[in-house]
This record gives C-alpha cells, sequence and structure tokens, in this order.
C-alpha cells in the first residue's frame, strides 16, 4: 500500500513540472490528497502495532496471573494438609499434659505415679511454617498488582492471619523459656542432666514433695503450654483453615 502512495506521488510530482498553473493547482489538491492518505496510513499502522503490542502485553499478564494462581492453589493444599497434621500432633500431646494434671488433681493421688506420669509426660512446641511462598514473591516483586481487588484483599488478609498465628507461637515459646530458665536455675542441673548421683540438699528429691518450688515451676511451664495449645486448636488453626479455604476458592474460581 506504501508503495502504491508513493509511485501516486511521484506521478503527481512529474505532472506538476510538466503542467499549466490551472492543473498545477489541480495536482497539488490530488497530490495533498494522497500525502494524507499516506500519513492516515502510517498513523493506522503505528495504531494496530499498539494495539497488537498491548495484547500481547496482556496475553503474556494472564500467563503469569493463572501461573501464580496455580501456585498459590498448591501451596494452599499443602498448608491445609500440614495444618491437619499439626493439630492431630497438638491434640497428642496435650492430651499428654492433660493426662498429668488430671492425675495431680487427684485428691489421694499416689506420689510415684505422679513422678512417673511427670517423668514420661510429653509435649511439643513447634511453629507453624507455611508453605505459601508465592506471596513474598509477590509483594517484593509487586506482581501483587496484576491481580484483581478481590484476590489481593484475600491474599493479604491470609498473609496478615498467618502473620497473627507466628506471632502468638513466638510470645508462647518465649514465655515457656523463661519458665524453663527459672526452673533450672533452682534445680541441681548437674544432678538433673545425670553428671552426678548426688543431688544439693536444698532441692534433693523434690521430685517427691509436692510443696516443692520445683513443681510449682514446672507447672507453670505446662499451664502456658495448654493456654498454647487451645489458642491454636479453638481459634488460631480455625481461623487459618477458613482463610485458606476461602482464598483458594476465590483462585480457583478465576484460574484459567
Amino acid at each position: 500500500m506504501t508503495k502504491i502512495f508513493r509511485k501516486k506521488r511521484q506521478n503527481l510530482m512529474d505532472h506538476k513540472n510538466t503542467s499549466n498553473p490551472e492543473t498545477e493547482k489541480t495536482s497539488m489538491l490530488k497530490f495533498l490528497k494522497y500525502a494524507v492518505g499516506e500519513i492516515a496510513l502510517v498513523m493506522i499502522g503505528i495504531l494496530l502495532a499498539l494495539q497488537v503490542n498491548n495484547w500481547n502485553e496482556k496475553r503474556l499478564e494472564n500467563i503469569k496471573l493463572n501461573t501464580y494462581r496455580t501456585n498459590l492453589i498448591a501451596e494452599i493444599k499443602t498448608d491445609l494438609k500440614n495444618i491437619d497434621e499439626h493439630i492431630e500432633n497438638i491434640k497428642y500431646y496435650k492430651n499428654s499434659v492433660i493426662d498429668y494434671v488430671a492425675y495431680y488433681n487427684k485428691p489421694d493421688l499416689n506420689i510415684d505415679t505422679l513422678v512417673d506420669k511427670l517423668t514420661n509426660l510429653e509435649y511439643y512446641l513447634d511453629d507453624f511454617e507455611t508453605t505459601i511462598y508465592t506471596i513474598d514473591d509477590l509483594i517484593s516483586t509487586g506482581n501483587i498488582s496484576i491481580f484483581p481487588e478481590e484476590e489481593k484483599e484475600a491474599i493479604y488478609t491470609l498473609k496478615n492471619e498467618i502473620e497473627k498465628l507466628n506471632e502468638v507461637e513466638k510470645s508462647s515459646q518465649k514465655d515457656v523459656e523463661d519458665r524453663w530458665d527459672v526452673f533450672y536455675s533452682n534445680v541441681d542441673e548437674l544432678h538433673e542432666y545425670g553428671y552426678s548421683d548426688k543431688q544439693h540438699p536444698k532441692v534433693a528429691n523434690w521430685y517427691y514433695d509436692l510443696s516443692s518450688d520445683e513443681y510449682r515451676m514446672q507447672h507453670n511451664v505446662f499451664a502456658i503450654v495448654l493456654y498454647l495449645y487451645d489458642k491454636q486448636l479453638d481459634g488460631l488453626f480455625p481461623g487459618i483453615q477458613e482463610e485458606l479455604n476461602s482464598t483458594k476458592s476465590i483462585l480457583e474460581k478465576n484460574v484459567q
């Protein structure tokens, strides 16, 4: 098409050089028309190129968006599975502590049985570690901006819930560690760790004295452990599960 305009323009220029003034005027008008047409053609070409470029950028953005959605959905499913396992572990360890406390509360307890339960008591504190690393990538790269508002809001809400859970876990673990520090500062650690058969007279055989400070200190530890377990089971984990399922549903609805 451009070649046609060029040929027409050349013919008009040649005609201009050989015609009279009246004819020259007519030729100039024709030339201007063709010049405007040529400019319009160039503009149309530019607009089409921009349109194709915008379409291609949008296509690439949609591919990136759906890749992020797919990764998030997979990571959320892993988190849901891990939380289920975490809940079962917490229930097991909570029952171990509750079993000891229930026996301790008996008015006619046998001290040897209590010591045995205390010795075999199990509890475990562990941070819930999310596998949803895509959220951090989205925020650090700024690619969170390509998500629709509904999905963006769900992602931020989920991130906040996970952070809230981790804050409670870390705070409770710090409380437990502090209480254990107090306990071990009041016992004969050389004996407790099994390096000596001798035990300092002030704390000798504290296991068999329910009025000893050592029992109170250990019970303070168990109280924090049970408090954390209850927070996790009754509020934090159900809240996380709800947000995980909600976010997954929103992403699955929009994934292409």
